[in-house]
């Protein structure tokens, strides 16, 4: 799907052409289904996903992208790099941050679930994460702006 939408792309000019990928059709359009499904389990797929962005961002710019060259694209743009980040990189953190930022609020409308047991998905993404880094997430007090119960009420019974 994504190779039809390059084929218009290269319709335009590449500064637009690049803008329209970089920001409109690939991670900013992801963040919410890496936030919240588990698809760091399926890293071949987010590569498949990672090489169609790579292969068109090629085409657009006229370049070809090596690996070393790939690396320094992928960076964030205050590290030098084009802003193209890789769904492989993000999926980790973007699932870990969801449960960890949602898990306050859910406590607080549900009290009978006890969320500090982790289960599934959420298990299974700490323990990538303890794999990749040699240690566990930080979980940060997390309040999400204008996420408050109404006044007196402090919790909503199941």
């Amino acid at each position: 799907m994504l190779d039809n939408i390059i084929e218009n792309l290269e319709l335009i000019e590449s500064h637009q052409a690049f803008f329209i990928l970089k920001n409109c059709l690939s991670i900013p359009k992801l963040i919410y289904l890496l936030r919240s499904a588990p698809c760091f389990k399926y890293k071949e797929k987010l590569e498949v996903f990672n090489t169609a962005i790579k292969t068109n961002m090629g085409k657009i710019c006229n370049v070809s992208f090596g690996k070393e060259n790939w690396s320094q694209a992928s960076l964030p743009i205050k590290h030098a790099g084009l802003g193209l980040r890789s769904t492989v990189d993000l999926s980790l953190p973007c699932f870990l941050s969801l449960s960890h930022a949602c898990k306050g609020l859910v406590n607080r409308l549900l009290p009978s679930l006890n969320l500090e047991i982790h289960y599934g998905d959420v298990n299974d993404a700490i323990d990538d994460w303890s794999k990749q880094h040699d240690s566990l997430p930080l979980e940060r007090e997390y309040k999400q702006p204008g996420m408050t119960l109404p006044a007196g009420i402090h919790s909503i019974p199941c």
